[in-house]
């Protein structure tokens, strides 16, 4: 039931993205991108009832979709995302990915969907920890938002990882009174933490180029 139920921070964390990205009026990207994650709340939430494979796959198709999504966001950001090389950039990236689905679809294997996911979000927040050298450094403050992002899935990560390797080992826990038994309900909290983390941080990458900043927002010298 709380596998099920804790989706619903996807649901939460995109509706309150979506409405800052048309109040900010940033590009189709954001909007597109925070639709993404709702509908990946939803099929999440579908899998964890269901448990069958077409729940499976409106789990994980809109994670990758989302990640596309991703890429678009930093659109002009980084050399590599300006043109002429925005489109070899996108070529690579789209058609790698597009393999990786037809693989997995034909051979039903969960490690090519993840392989696949992670090298699409790993791209792209690599593509952006470069970007808008008027920021300075990988490790100026003002690049802080990234590296949230980088912390709060680094974690997520390693709770999946560890409650992959208890189901393997048979040792899943059964009861709520047992702190292990939240491990996956923290995963999706983590999980959609980097993402807002993340998507604000792209955000604030679109309004530098077009002069604009969020009210509170510092201009960086």
């Amino acid at each position: 039931f709380w596998n099920t139920i804790s989706n619903t921070i996807f649901c939460v964390v995109g509706i309150f993205g979506l409405r800052r990205a048309i109040k900010l009026r940033l590009p189709a990207a954001f909007v597109y991108t925070e639709t993404m994650l709702v509908v990946v709340g939803l099929g999440s939430m579908l899998f964890h009832a269901k448990r069958n494979y077409i729940g499976e796959l409106l789990d994980e198709l809109p994670m990758s979709a989302m990640a596309a999504g991703y890429l678009l966001c930093i659109d002009d950001a980084q050399w590599l995302t300006q043109q002429p090389y925005r489109i070899v950039t996108k070529a690579v990236v789209l058609g790698i990915t597009a393999c990786g689905w037809v693989f997995y679809v034909l051979y039903h294997n969960f490690v090519v969907f993840t392989t696949t996911f992670t090298f699409q979000v790993l791209v792209v927040a690599l593509l952006s920890l470069n970007s808008d050298p008027d920021l300075g450094g990988v490790f100026s403050r003002h690049r802080l938002l990234w590296w949230c992002f980088l912390a709060s899935i680094g974690a997520g990560k390693g709770i999946w990882e560890f409650e992959r390797w208890l189901y393997r080992s048979g040792a899943c826990p059964s009861s709520a009174s047992d702190p292990l038994f939240w491990l996956h309900p923290a995963w999706h909290v983590l999980a959609a933490t980097s993402h807002a983390f993340w998507i604000r941080y792209a955000a604030s990458l679109t309004l530098r180029r077009r002069g604009g900043r969020e009210d509170g927002d510092k201009k960086v010298h």
